[in-house]
């Protein structure tokens, strides 16, 4: 439960009273007499229970706090002095908790002892108008005293039965937990404290600080000033870290699990402003983000219009001066830089937006989806997101803030549609769609490469890669060329030399095809004496074809076998070559290089690579200056 209301309307008395407890820990609060900080109390609700509540500051000045202690809470406590009614900290205490998703709560009219019983009632009719039309119309509205105690067992009561009716939290996700306070305690060390918002905290467990990813480990955890050895996702927590230093934190910085949530400058979001908007914003406002508990400087760009009224929505991209911890479906305030002015609140919709330049009505029509979209449609999109570049189920967790058991039976369901295609050999997706683009991209780049060099018969997957698609994954790059080999309709050949446009010429295959058979009968005839690559070209030539290229080509697909810069040989030279080695061993119990010189008759230049070849073949190994069988040869 939040506090929220006016400054000096008894927000902190009304806690103490109801609970025992002072939320004002500051000597500045005690001596101004008002909330400058967030301050947490706890009620026991019976059965084990209990109610964290959290104390936020009612004056302007301190609206940034405020909107770090309200993030998290379930239900709020609206506070009116009853000598005073309802003020403007109190409407937009009122609207920010609208605008951050709170759904329900209680509306206490403190300070009745100050007033009349007829002044009170005045000013009960007066906050049930003011919130007609808002998440509080019908709530429970209960005066009460700090000072005499009247209302206040009243007031508890209608705060149990409301804690009765909250929708416990998920806590299938990840560990998160948005730091609001960080302090030193003696024999202890660094202390944080927060409310987790998902996933489940237990002694032990390693984490890490975001923004900055410095890695840590939960040394202490205390639910409400008990010792826990774990705590879960809505409770108020503190805990005490290893390896970090207070100085080296802040409010606003995030513990969370490795790996899951998002660091990020940019955030596409769905805006809804305040009807009370003094003016229009206009377009590249700079703005004041509070999400989480962080406070962050960017500027607005709106997506669909030029400024956003009073009452309206928009979709808009937050461009961010400083690193925000973000997941989609975050909620958020935004107030102008300056003056401090409350523009509206919304929803990440995502976090990682896609960087490149597209028509806006593409974008608006993908942020639907992801605001709007069933988790299909959202696990869809967050794949699209990516285009060429395979995403995995944890990208998707981590994109779209879905459970990841959720992700992995949508994404096997999308990938039996054909909506998802499997990368081979990896657990990684790519849309069909972007499969078929990249195809299609890809017949381009070959009728292009082969207009440049036409007198080349084949160009390497790992070419077209480097030169067109550099930022590709291979794997992509593997699986589209299979594709366009299975496409009878699509003019592209493929083997395992490479691509090949077919509209190129064939007497370029015809000529490649005679000068490979001319190299290896070369390489066949001259055995274990063959010519290296340098002097390859005085034993053949072609007049339209690079004669080291048809040897490269060659020696990739194991034809040929490069011993050394200046020793290559045929691979049916190699095993009779092996044949007689493993013989010769069997007989003596070791050979030495000397030996493979005299029995094969050839040089050392070739017999000194061909048994180191051997050593990383596992068919021999070298002790001193001879070799003996691999020992784990069969």
């Amino acid at each position: 439960m939040g506090t929220a209301g006016h400054v000096d309307h008894g927000k902190t008395s009304l806690i103490k009273a109801l609970t025992g407890i002072d939320c004002d820990r500051l000597v500045e609060e005690k001596e101004r007499e008002i909330t400058i900080d967030i301050g947490f109390a706890h009620m026991p609700m019976g059965g084990g229970r209990m109610i964290g509540i959290v104390d936020v500051p009612g004056h302007e000045r301190f609206i940034k706090n405020m909107l770090a202690g309200v993030t998290g809470i379930d239900f709020v406590l609206m506070v009116v002095a009853a000598d005073d009614g309802v003020m403007p900290q109190t409407l937009e205490h009122l609207e920010i908790c609208s605008l951050l998703h709170v759904q329900k709560g209680i509306i206490a009219i403190t300070k009745t002892d100050l007033v009349e019983p007829d002044w009170a009632a005045i000013v009960s009719d007066d906050v049930e108008k003011a919130v007609t039309g808002t998440f509080l119309e019908g709530a429970p509205i209960i005066p009460v005293s700090s000072t005499t105690k009247d209302g206040i067992k009243a007031l508890a009561d209608a705060i149990k039965q409301m804690a009765d009716t909250v929708r416990p939290r998920d806590e299938w996700g990840p560990v998160r937990l948005p730091i609001d306070r960080a302090f030193v305690m003696k024999g202890a060390g660094t202390v944080i404290t927060g409310t987790l918002v998902s996933g489940t905290l237990a002694l032990s467990q390693e984490l890490v600080l975001l923004p900055e990813g410095r890695e840590t480990r939960v040394r202490q955890l205390q639910v409400h000033g008990s010792k826990q050895e774990e705590a879960g996702a809505g409770q108020r927590v503190a805990v005490n870290l290893s390896g970090v230093e207070v100085a080296d934190l802040k409010r606003g910085d995030s513990l969370a699990a490795p790996g899951f949530l998002n660091v990020t400058r940019m955030i596409d979001v769905k805006i809804r402003s305040v009807s009370r908007l003094a003016k229009p914003v206009a377009n590249r406002t700079r703005v004041r983000l509070y999400i989480g508990t962080q406070e962050i400087i960017g500027r607005i760009k709106f997506i669909d219009r030029t400024e956003l009224a009073g009452g309206e929505e928009a979709y808009a991209r937050l461009r961010l001066e400083t690193p925000a911890v973000c997941a989609r479906r975050d909620l958020f305030i935004l107030r102008k830089f300056s003056p401090l002015e409350t523009i509206g609140g919304g929803m990440a919709l995502d976090p990682r937006p896609n960087p490149k330049r597209r028509a806006d009505s593409m974008i608006l029509d993908e942020l639907k989806r992801k605001e709007q979209g069933a988790p299909e449609e959202v696990v869809e999109q967050a794949a699209a997101d990516f285009g060429f570049t395979p995403v995995s189920q944890k990208d998707i967790v981590k994109k779209a803030n879905l459970d990841p058991q959720e992700v992995a039976s949508i994404v096997g369901k999308l990938i039996e549609e054909n909506i998802l295609v499997a990368i081979p050999n990896t657990d990684k997706v790519i849309t069909q769609a972007a499969l078929e683009r990249l195809k299609t991209q890809m017949l381009s780049r070959l009728r292009e490469y082969f207009a440049l060099f036409p007198k080349k018969p084949w160009v390497s997957q790992q070419e077209i890669k480097s030169k067109y698609f550099g930022k590709e994954d291979v794997k992509v790059i593997e699986l589209a060329a299979a594709g366009l080999k299975e496409s009878a309709k699509l003019a592209v050949s493929v083997s395992g030399r490479g691509l090949r446009h077919t509209e190129g010429s064939e007497s370029i295959l015809k000529e490649e095809e005679r000068l490979r058979l001319e190299i290896e009968r070369v390489y066949v005839e001259n055995k274990l004496n063959a010519p290296s690559q340098q002097e390859l070209p005085s034993f053949v030539h072609s007049e339209i074809l690079d004669v080291n290229e048809v040897f490269q080509s060659l020696v990739d697909s194991g034809a040929l076998i490069k011993l050394a810069a200046n020793a290559c040989i045929h691979r049916d030279s190699a095993l009779e070559a092996k044949k007689s080695i493993v013989d010769f061993i069997q007989k003596k119990g070791e050979i030495t290089v000397g030996d493979v010189r005299d029995m094969l008759g050839t040089s050392r230049k070739v017999a000194v690579p061909l048994m180191e070849y051997f050593d990383t073949q596992r068919v021999t190994c070298r002790k001193g200056d001879s070799r003996t069988l691999y020992p784990e040869r069969d």
